[in-house]
């Protein structure tokens, strides 16, 4: 024989040895090994990722709802802002005309009356459906 033949036996014998350990250990393994444990833990890790995953959904839910809220409360608060700037551009303008008594000065009175209105509009819609009594206090303050 040749000496690739002779690996080419070895090689085969070999294998043969391999599958039939194999083929015996491993129906021994499997008949001796106990199932309740690994199932046991298994299932703790089911379950470990399942909850994992719904504690996330339910973080994902509240954040979406307390950013809605922020949002909210920023288009009050800018509603409010553009309120006291109405005001302040009143006065101003009041103080202007009563001092100098000429009615270029009312132009800013003038401008805040037609802005205070809708602005007072915007408040109230805002603050109608808010769950916040706070909110809706503050508007009927305003107003």
């Amino acid at each position: 024989m040749t000496g690739a033949k002779k690996a080419a036996a070895r090689t085969q014998a070999a294998t043969a040895r391999v599958s039939r350990l194999r083929a015996r250990l491993g129906g021994q393994l499997w008949r001796q090994t106990p199932r309740g444990p690994i199932l046991a833990v298994f299932a703790v890790v089911a379950m470990s990722l399942i909850g994992g995953v719904l504690l996330i959904l339910g973080t994902i839910r509240a954040e979406r709802h307390e950013r809605e809220i922020a949002d909210h409360s920023s288009a009050v608060l800018t509603v409010l802002r553009d309120i006291s700037r109405d005001a302040v551009n009143a006065e101003t303008g009041q103080r202007g005309f009563y001092i100098t008594l000429d009615k270029r000065y009312l132009a800013p009175y003038a401008a805040a009356l037609a802005q205070h209105e809708p602005s007072i509009a915007r408040l109230r819609a805002l603050t109608a459906g808010s769950p916040d009594p706070r909110q809706r206090e503050l508007a009927a303050a305003v107003a």
